[in-house]
């Protein structure tokens, strides 16, 4: 396993892989994912949904792979039979799985003897020209020439590019732009001694990756450097740009931030000083010379920040100056700082009324499904889709109302539990939470997904059915993600039936719809009340036995039945 052991070294410090999704297995050792984590992190890269479930299982290919309802699971067990490729007959129990794998460019190599050289080093923990000393290589095949190869880079076989890790700010703020609050994180992207001096970068990122960070950046703030932001600032020379405003769409885009740029990325003016925060923001940043609109603006890669060209009291921030008053010693050296959203990790982008702004947060939905689909719940979907953060159901149920219930999977996905019966109502994360730090058999529970909640059971019921809290009437978290707007008009119902198991009709609405139907709005008949009232009085000794619970979407019109036996309707 030396090789996902490099690699996990690599994606520690700022790398990141690259993945493929095969029919055939992984090509060899190198290219095979060996964890639960790494297999989450090829699912989230790929862009595909990750499924915890199924961890554990000899009717699935071992290893990370994808399957055919298109999401992404890790199976464990290297001892199951099943194996890639699942085109041929009999390798795959459950029809078409795909593995997913790392990605190796094959291209850095200038023959196959010196693949299979590197490759068979590598897996060893070895270089290329040591994977097959005296022509016996390591990983068990004949292979003579290796002396004679290069030494290729193994993070270029893999794909691994560098990136910046702007997770870990060396300071956080709240700061207000038009009325609303915002947490910013910052990250030092340069600063400079006053005077003729040029810029120090921080030497925690090579140039590029601080260009890249600065495409993230929502803000600046351009600070004295023994300031720090949104803590403690000094109002005379503190500068703060709005929420991107255009000098960030500048910025964003790899120019310093002294001039207007226009949608085409030209200069379209001299700085508007308007898009910044400071008591003197006007008198420091404003300039009037440098450059004339629709030339191409100056580059970070020159190694500037900002130049109030013209302005014999502004600011320059360049390769040979550094001054917030132009050549006046104001006892200042001068910092820089990128912020960047530290809540959505949101960034700066063209909306479609072609204005800049920050990027809207997605609403996060997931599947709600009923804890048993086989009592009375009416016209009520087996399963809809639930904004994340809503723990009121969209149907209401005479035993929990419209609270949400959790129910909770073994990690191999073999029982269905309910751990916690006052878990409700319950947001998708507080059913997560729940459902983690519930530990069962010496394993965390996770959330069932919506086949297991509906089919999880060897006899093909839902999974947490029967288990407890009356949450068999109730709707349940699972892990299957969705869209609301998407899904809102495809909630499907497991049978439209209403039925208990036995295929009986318990619904009393359903009753109610028939009787109106049938009368044509007329008043029903004594009898028939008498009849509903017997039902009614049946059906509340059922529910004490059976935890069977009316459940009822409300509709537009209500009904109701008076004392003296007419059912009515109103609106």
């Amino acid at each position: 396993m030396m090789q996902i052991l490099l690699i996990s070294v690599l994606l520690q410090f700022g790398h990141s892989a690259q993945y493929e999704v095969t029919e055939e297995a992984c090509a060899n050792d190198l290219l095979s994912i060996s964890s639960a984590e790494e297999c989450e992190a090829a699912a989230n890269a790929l862009g595909i949904t990750w499924n915890s479930c199924c961890q554990n299982n000899n009717n699935l290919p071992y290893g990370c792979l994808k399957r055919s309802d298109n999401d992404v699971i890790w199976n464990g067990n290297a001892n199951t039979p099943n194996q890639f490729p699942c085109t041929v007959a009999g390798n795959c129990d459950h029809g078409m799985r795909w593995a997913v794998c790392y990605k190796g460019d094959d291209s850095v190599f200038s023959s196959e003897t010196e693949k299979n050289c590197c490759i068979s080093g590598w897996a060893h923990d070895t270089t290329c020209k040591l994977g097959c000393p005296n022509c016996a290589c390591l990983d068990g095949n004949k292979q003579c020439g290796c002396i004679y190869v290069s030494d290729v880079d193994q993070s270029d076989y893999f794909e691994l590019t560098t990136t910046p890790q702007p997770t870990n700010f060396e300071y956080t703020s709240t700061e207000v732009f038009d009325g609303k609050s915002y947490e910013i994180g910052w990250v030092e992207y340069s600063s400079c001694t006053e005077g003729g001096n040029p810029q120090s970068f921080n030497g925690d990122y090579s140039m590029a990756d601080l260009i890249e960070l600065a495409e993230s950046a929502v803000t600046v703030k351009i600070l004295p450097s023994t300031d720090i932001p949104g803590e403690s600032e000094t109002a005379d020379y503190a500068l703060t740009a709005d929420l991107c405003s255009n000098p960030i769409f500048a910025l964003n885009h790899g120019f310093t931030m002294s001039y207007s740029v226009g949608s085409n990325l030209k200069v379209s003016g001299m700085a508007d000083t308007d898009n910044w925060i400071g008591q003197n923001a006007h008198d420091l940043l404003r300039n009037q010379c440098g450059t004339t609109s629709g030339n191409t603006p100056f580059s970070l890669a020159d190694g500037n920040v900002y130049w109030a060209c013209g302005n014999t009291a502004g600011l320059h921030l360049k390769t040979n100056g550094c001054w917030f008053d132009w050549k006046t010693v104001t006892g200042h050296d001068i910092t820089v700082w990128l912020g960047m959203d530290a809540q959505g990790d949101r960034v700066c982008v063209e909306h479609d009324d072609g204005s800049y702004g920050l990027q809207e947060e997605e609403a996060r939905a997931h599947l709600v499904v009923q804890g048993r689909t086989s009592w009375s719940w009416g016209s009520a979907p087996d399963h809809y889709c639930q904004s994340d953060d809503d723990n009121q159901a969209a149907y209401v149920s005479s035993k929990h109302a419209r609270n949400i219930g959790v129910g909770c999977c073994s990690k191999d996905g073999t029982t269905g539990y309910r751990p916690d019966c006052n878990a409700h109502p319950a947001t998708y994360q507080e059913a997560v939470d729940l459902c983690s730090s519930t530990v069962k058999n010496g394993e965390s529970l996770r959330l069932c997904t919506q086949q297991e909640m509906l089919y999880g059971k060897s006899n093909g019921k839902g999974i947490t059915e029967g288990t407890g809290c009356w949450f068999d009437a109730a709707y349940q978290w699972v892990s299957d993600e969705c869209d609301v707007e998407t899904d809102a008009a495809a909630a499907i119902s497991n049978d439209g039936s209403g039925s208990d198991a036995d295929g009986d009709s318990k619904s009393f609405d359903d009753f109610i719809s028939m009787a109106l139907g049938a009368a044509g709005g007329i008043a029903v008949s004594a009898s028939i009340v008498a009849l509903v009232v017997a039902m009614r009085r049946k059906k509340v000794t059922e529910e004490a036995v059976t935890e069977m619970s009316d459940v009822v979407h409300i509709p537009d019109t209500s009904i109701s039945a008076t004392v003296d036996g007419t059912v009515t309707a109103s609106s």
